[in-house]
């Protein structure tokens, strides 16, 4: 997936050629950024490997409580009343989401386990997930973001391969004859939706833009609940309607 952004290298060279100086700082922060996130997919991945889905997604997305605590200690932006009201209905939205029911036992049951290795993964990538939002931040304050994102994306891909080759050489060529075209729309899907955030980034407060991202959720609670008829529709949409909330409250703030 990620080695489909290789593909956009050629375009972004010629696109910011006379236009941009790529100084050590941008370098740095392009570096910085692309480790962060090769970590952010390592501990995630081990997060879901090692714990129970519906207690790892929860604390995974707790994301833009950290967000805005950086954002204020960083970046110096501090959300209004009603930003921060907006903020807290998409992260309580998102943890209800992953729920199994709405029984106190099972609202609880993510906090209390945080004594267990497995389900402190989830919560040091939400940490994770405010680290390189920071950065692309900064990031995308120095250079275009069109070039940001595709430098980006090459240098994770320069991380993942060594380490994809070690873990799991024995799997990519059926994976790829299987899934190429998906492989394909993810890569490009997933280059599409981060440029609109990075562009977004360079006109609203960092906590913002992050917790309006959860309105993904919401969509997939849909697809998942009315198509695929998955489990637990009642909680996912109470949690998709927090999100909803939420979203509506940022957007009028």
């Amino acid at each position: 997936m990620y080695l489909v952004s290789f593909l956009l290298l050629p375009v972004v060279i010629i696109f910011v050629k006379s236009a941009t100086v790529f100084t050590f700082k941008i370098w740095l922060i392009v570096c910085l950024s692309a480790s962060v996130h090769f970590l952010y997919t390592l501990t995630l991945s081990a997060a879901y490997d090692k714990g129970d889905l519906s207690l790892v997604y929860p604390l995974a997305r707790s994301a833009p409580l950290f967000v805005m605590l950086g954002g204020v200690i960083v970046l110096k932006e501090i959300p209004s009343v009603t930003g921060f009201v907006g903020i807290i209905l998409t992260v309580g939205g998102a943890y209800i989401i992953g729920l199994k029911s709405m029984r106190i036992k099972e609202i609880v049951k993510p906090i209390v386990l945080l004594t267990n290795r497995a389900y402190q993964l989830p919560l040091f990538t939400a940490i994770i997930t405010a680290a390189y939002s920071i950065i692309d931040r900064i990031g995308v304050s120095l250079i275009d973001p069109f070039a940001f994102i595709v430098l980006l994306l090459c240098l994770e891909a320069l991380l993942f391969t060594p380490f994809v080759l070690w873990k799991r050489s024995n799997v990519i060529i059926a994976e790829w004859r299987e899934n190429n075209k998906n492989i394909i729309l993810a890569g490009l899907a997933r280059f599409v939706s981060y440029l609109l955030i990075l562009y977004v980034m360079l006109d609203t407060q960092l906590s913002y833009v992050v917790a309006v991202r959860q309105i993904s959720i919401v969509l997939a609670v849909i697809t998942g609940s009315m198509i695929l008829k998955e489990e637990n529709a009642r909680t996912r949409m109470i949690g998709a309607l927090g999100i909803l909330a939420g979203v509506i409250v940022i957007g009028a703030n």
